[in-house]
This record gives structure tokens, sequence and C-alpha cells, in this order.
């Protein structure tokens, strides 16, 4: 029986923390067959892992654990096995999550060629959203593979994990426009309007006006003023010429109880097209 102590880096890397002792044992054991899989995996299937009381685990088991491992060849015999054949697509649907959230672009790419859509359902039960997956995990490359295959970016349900990670906004905005996809203005204009009440970084500001021009900024700096942040301030400022004049005098007004925004934004009326 194989232990924690003796598995192979590679064979560790990218498994889930809660995985216990014996389900990466299991995935030791696949990853040994790589020539003659099918016997060894259909055995494990049906009369469980030796030396612990765990009952077979089952092919959707097997395949998530592949898939949170990375191991494409060990996830193409899955996906083709005979034992799994029959429910390919919809056990895709449901490794998918695993593969994403590990950032294994290579699997995920595997998963979507056998049929995995990105909306998987739990036998009837409601649509799980997998995306949140890799942008909870900073994996960009594979959030925007989801998207082109067909997963709905929700600012409102998505934006707080592409912000919780320094220069994910830019990379997803810029990753999905070399595929000829982008994100809506609105949401574009909500992510920036969450940054400014003190969401993710000072750095996210730039990533998202320089990716829409028709974003507005007046609005983000009145609430960058009324939550004090005179480094926000100063990042909005910076796109001074998409300041409306209303806008503009509603955070002098809002700034009055802040004397260094106030003084700073008094040194910039000078640029402003009053």
């Amino acid at each position: 029986m194989h232990t924690m102590d003796n598995l192979p880096p590679e064979i560790i890397r990218g498994l889930a923390a809660p995985l216990r002792v014996y389900d990466v044992c299991s995935m030791h054991r696949v990853c040994r067959s790589w020539n003659s899989l099918t016997p060894p995996l259909a055995s494990m299937m049906r009369d469980g892992i030796p030396g612990t009381r765990r009952r077979g685990m089952g092919p959707q088991a097997a395949l998530n654990l592949a898939c949170a491992a990375g191991n494409v060849h060990v996830c193409t015999q899955l996906l083709t096995s005979p034992v799994n054949a029959a429910s390919a697509a919809h056990d895709a649907s449901q490794a998918l999550e695993h593969a994403a959230g590990h950032g294994h672009y290579e699997v995920c790419e595997l998963l979507f060629q056998h049929g995995a859509t990105t909306n998987a359902t739990d036998d009837g039960r409601m649509a799980r959203d997998n995306l949140h997956a890799p942008l909870r995990g900073g994996h960009t490359r594979v959030a925007v593979s989801m998207i082109t295959h067909g997963a709905t970016f929700n600012v409102a349900r998505h934006g707080p994990y592409i912000l919780s990670v320094p220069g994910q906004c830019g990379a997803l905005i810029k990753g999905l426009a070399e595929v000829g996809y982008r994100l809506r203005s609105g949401d574009v204009q909500q992510l920036l309007h969450d940054v400014s009440r003190g969401a993710g970084t000072v750095g996210h500001i730039a990533e998202l006006l320089d990716a829409d021009e028709s974003v507005d900024v007046g609005r983000a700096l009145v609430y960058a003023v009324r939550v004090g942040d005179l480094a926000r301030v100063e990042a909005l400022m910076a796109y001074a010429d998409r300041v409306q004049d209303d806008a503009f005098d509603a955070a002098v007004y809002d700034a009055r109880h802040r004397p260094d925004i106030s003084a700073y934004l008094a040194q910039c009326t000078v640029g402003l097209h009053h």
C-alpha cells in the first residue's frame, strides 16, 4: 500500500488538500497502469482499493482524481474506457471543475473534446456554474477557454473572484480579446465601481480603464472619494479627460471633510475642461 511519503511529486502536485490518502494512492495506481489501464481500473471500480474498506470508487471519482492531478494521458484513457464510454459527456462535464480549479488547461480542452459543458448538472439537480473555479485560483487561460466554450460571465457572481487576484482583470480581458471576445462595457463599469469602493487593488483601475475606453470614470471617482482612498483617487484622475464636470464637482464636494483628497483635487482642476 502506497503512502503520501513515497508517492511521486507529479502525482501529488495539483491534488486538492482535502483528498484522503487512499484517494491519492488510488490515483498513483492508475498512473502506474498507463499501458494496461482498463483491467486494473475496472477491478478497482468493482472491488475497491486494496488495503482499505473503501468500496469501488466508480468511473466518475477516478476521472475527477485524474483531472485534479492534471494527467492528460490517464484522463484520455478514462474517457475512452469501455466502462466509461456510455456516459463520457456527462462525466467530462462533472470533472471539468476539478481540472479548471487546478489550472489544467490541456485537461480542460480534452474534456471539451469529449462533450463537457461549462454548466454541469448532477442527476437532474440545478446546473452548477464552473467558471468560478479557475477565476478563484487565478487560472486566467482556463477561464478564457471556458468562456469561449459557453460559460457565462456574471459580474455579480464572478467579479469578486477576478478582483481577488492581482493582474487578473487585465489578463482576462486581453485573453478574451485575442480570441475575439470581450466583456460587456456594463460589466467593466461595475468592476471599476467595485474597485473604487475598495475591492481588488489600485492596479485594477488602469487594467479596466485601458481595456474599455467607453467606461465612465466620474462615478467611480465619487466612490473612491467617499471611501477616502487617495491612491485610488489619483489612479482614476490619471484618466481625467474621461471625468464629466458634474461628477468632478460631486467628488470635490464629498472631499470637503478629507483634507488630503480635497487638496489633491484642487490641484487637478487645471487639467479639466471647466
